[in-house]
C-alpha cells in the first residue's frame, strides 16, 4: 500500500529529499520526474566545538528507539568491555533492561532523560562522541548535532552513508577498531585545525542560508 502511495506522489508533486541517496530511490525506483536534494536544516549556523581534553566517550540519543538500545547493548558487550575508559549513555526514556545493562558494567553511568542543556553539555565535554549505526537510513541528527558541538567522533560507515561528513569522523569497522580508536584518541588534542575542516565541511553542506535559497528556487 505504501509503495503505491509513494508511486503516485512521485508522479504528482516535486520531491524534495534530504539525503542524495533518497533523492536517487525516488528518481531510479519511483522515477519522479522532479526531484532535488536539499540538506537538513540544523540548529547552529557555525560549529561549537571546543579545543582541549575530555575525559570521557558518550553515546547520545533517543534511547527508547530499539535500534539505539541494540547500539547502546553492542558497545557494553564488545567494545567497553575491554578497556578502561569512562563511558557515559545519555538520552531519554531507557528501559529497564537497559538500566540494568549499564549498571552491571563498571566504568559506566547512565544520564536519564538530560535537559537540552545537559545533553549539549555532554556532547561539548566528551572527549570522543561514539555512534554506531546498524541502518542506513538517512541523516542521523545526533551525528550532526557531534559534528556541530563535539570533538572526537567515532562511527561506521552505515552512519555516515550519504551524508558528506565522513572526513569529519573516524570510521571503525568492528569491535577492535572501536577499540583501537577509543584508546588513541582519549590521548590525542582536539585542535583548532579539525574545527576549521569541520567548518569548510559544514559550509559547503549544511548550511541553512544555501539551503533556504535552494528551497525558495524550488517554490518559485
Amino acid at each position: 500500500l505504501l509503495k503505491r502511495y509513494e508511486q503516485d506522489l512521485a508522479t504528482r508533486a516535486p520531491i524534495l529529499a534530504v539525503t542524495e541517496k533518497e533523492a536517487d530511490w525516488y528518481r531510479n525506483y519511483f522515477h519522479s520526474k522532479s526531484t532535488g536534494y536539499i540538506p537538513v536544516f540544523v540548529g547552529w549556523d557555525q560549529p561549537w566545538c571546543k579545543t582541549g581534553p575530555g575525559t570521557f566517550c558518550l553515546y547520545q540519543g533517543n534511547l527508547s528507539v530499539p535500534e539505539n538500545e541494540k547500539a547502546v547493548a553492542w558497545l557494553l558487550e564488545n567494545v567497553f568491555n575491554g578497556i578502561d575508559v569512562p563511558f557515559i549513555v545519555a538520552g531519554k526514556k531507557p528501559s529497564g533492561r537497559l538500566k540494568r545493562l549499564i549498571d552491571a558494567n563498571a566504568g559506566t553511568c547512565l544520564v536519564a532523560d538530560p535537559s537540552v542543556q545537559s545533553m549539549q553539555e555532554l556532547i561539548t565535554k566528551a572527549q570522543v562522541n561514539i555512534l554506531p549505526s546498524f541502518s542506513e537510513t538517512g541523516i542521523k541528527l545526533k551525528l550532526l548535532n557531534a559534528v556541530f558541538c563535539g570533538k572526537h567522533i567515532i562511527t561506521n560507515k552505515e552512519m555516515v552513508q550519504g551524508t558528506h561528513l565522513e572526513t569529519a569522523c573516524h570510521i571503525a569497522g568492528n569491535a577492535e577498531d572501536y577499540k583501537k580508536t577509543i584508546l588513541r584518541l582519549m590521548e590525542k588534542d582536539f585542535t583548532e585545525q579539525e574545527i576549521n575542516l569541520r567548518k569548510n565541511l559544514l559550509d559547503n553542506f549544511y548550511n541553512n542560508d544555501k539551503s533556504a535559497e535552494k528551497l525558495i528556487a524550488w517554490i518559485w
